[in-house]
């Protein structure tokens, strides 16, 4: 696992523990779904309200 992997899933368990709706896209999220790519990025989109 490389850097961004492991960043990458830390932020998720403290998305997930804080309960909060979130959505991955970029690099990451294609190769997901085994399409593979160069770049090594993710974009997150989270509902974050102020309470």
């Amino acid at each position: 696992m490389n850097e961004v992997h492991g960043a990458f899933r830390e932020l998720m368990k403290a998305l997930d523990e804080m309960q909060l709706p979130y959505a991955v896209g970029g690099s990451i999220a294609s190769a997901a779904y085994g399409i593979a790519r160069a770049t090594q990025n993710v974009d997150l989109v989270a509902d974050l309200s102020p309470e």
